[in-house]
């Protein structure tokens, strides 16, 4: 059987993922450590602070919930394990998409995270704030920024302000610091109802 030590010493099961202890240090570890566009960045910046930009693009989105900021946080938690693969390398990949979407259900149950639209489904406000922050970070910093992408990518207004790069341990702080900021309001929420 083969796994992959993690960052606090749990394993994760590569082939029978359902025995992996998952941990939220872990994940705030990793993909703080895990640089977007497959590190073609003009400088390092990290799934983790990707993550953070998601919640709170989702947190100014009128009707949004706690819970919905949650799922921008948790979006892409499975890289913590799976690896962040530019999209156009893992559309070619269907087997790595399967175990994907496997992985995230097993993530929803360890880490309790609220109902979704099934499987491998993100709620459509954190899609459309996935998108907002991918063409955020594309059009700051990347050589071209989206200037030869497909034409509705031209079409999504970015995220207003300037990102600044953080380093890894900065990134998994401000991770972590989002999450219980998440989890406080969510309980203040459920307790108000």
């Amino acid at each position: 059987m083969s796994f992959m030590k993690t960052y606090n010493g749990n394993k994760f099961f590569v082939t029978e993922p359902q025995r992996t202890k998952f941990d939220l240090h872990d994940i705030a570890h990793a993909l703080s450590n895990l640089c977007r566009f497959g590190g073609h960045t003009q400088s390092f910046y990290s799934v983790a602070q990707h993550s953070v930009m998601v919640a709170d693009i989702v947190a100014g989105t009128p009707g949004s919930t706690p819970d919905d900021e949650l799922w921008g946080l948790f979006h892409d938690a499975t890289e913590a394990y799976m690896i962040d693969l530019p999209t156009p390398i893992k559309v070619t990949l269907p087997e790595y998409g399967k175990r994907e979407e496997a992985l995230m259900d097993l993530l929803i149950d360890a880490l309790k995270l609220p109902p979704h639209d099934g499987p491998g489904q993100l709620p459509a406000v954190v899609k459309s704030a996935d998108a907002v922050a991918l063409v955020t970070e594309a059009r700051q910093l990347m050589f071209g920024g989206v200037s030869d992408w497909s034409e509705p990518f031209q079409k999504i207004t970015p995220f207003p302000g300037k990102i600044e790069p953080l380093a890894p341990e900065e990134a998994k702080a401000l991770f972590l610091n989002r999450f219980a900021d998440i989890k406080r309001r969510r309980k203040a929420a459920r307790h108000a109802s």
